[in-house]
């Protein structure tokens, strides 16, 4: 199976909440496409099997894991941020979910920052 036929697979998985079979389909698409140039895509199947360690399966250590790996390939995703501060706070680790969430915070004051300045600049 190749790259696309992973990602619909696991997208269908989890749609209908097999989530340990979405993950498996993810790790296998992370697999066969891990290529320079591609980490926005790559981040975002990390990102996916953390919401289903997270969310769906409370192993907030393999959560953590990922959404790490997704934040190291896209250091500007301020959900992931803020769901790795959840994991940590669910497992007590009070000091990393504050840095993870102030992480989060940062990101989405930015992005605001940058639509009210396209805004202003769309009136001028």
């Amino acid at each position: 199976m190749n790259f696309i036929e992973y990602k619909k697979q696991a997208t269908e998985a989890y749609s209908a909440k097999n989530y340990v079979e979405a993950i498996r389909l993810w790790k296998l698409a992370i697999e066969a496409f891990s290529k320079k140039g591609y980490d926005k895509e790559l981040a975002q199947f990390h990102y996916n099997i953390g919401v289903c360690y997270q969310k769906y399966l409370k192993d907030f250590d393999n959560a953590i894991k990922h959404y790490l790996d997704a934040i190291e390939l896209n250091s500007n995703d301020g959900v992931a941020y803020n769901n790795l501060g959840v994991c940590y706070s669910e497992k007590k680790h009070y000091n990393e979910a504050i840095k993870s969430h102030t992480n989060a915070i940062r990101i989405f004051r930015k992005s605001l920052e940058e639509c009210e300045n396209k805004g202003k600049n769309s009136f001028d």
